[in-house]
């Protein structure tokens, strides 16, 4: 009994755990670094406060095509 009682909680943490939405650094990875170590905007709270226009995938692969082009500035978009 004690066993089912201790699997029915982890299993409800684990739930818990996988139903939290991921955060802005999770979401965007190597792009959130760069917004925030270039200081795009003047406090690091702007960025990760942000509403997306689009769809995060979206969002990183059009920065993904543009990082690799030479000469590319992103504080200058």
């Amino acid at each position: 009994m004690r066993k089912i009682l201790v699997l029915l909680i982890l299993n409800c943490c684990y739930g818990f755990i996988q139903a939290q939405p991921k955060s802005t650094a999770q979401l965007y990875g190597d792009l959130f670094d760069v917004v925030q170590m270039q200081k795009i905007y003047p406090d690091g709270k702007t960025f990760p406060d942000a509403s997306p226009q689009q769809q995060p995938e979206k969002i990183m692969k059009d920065y993904e095509a543009l990082n690799n082009k030479p000469g590319f500035n992103l504080a200058a978009l």
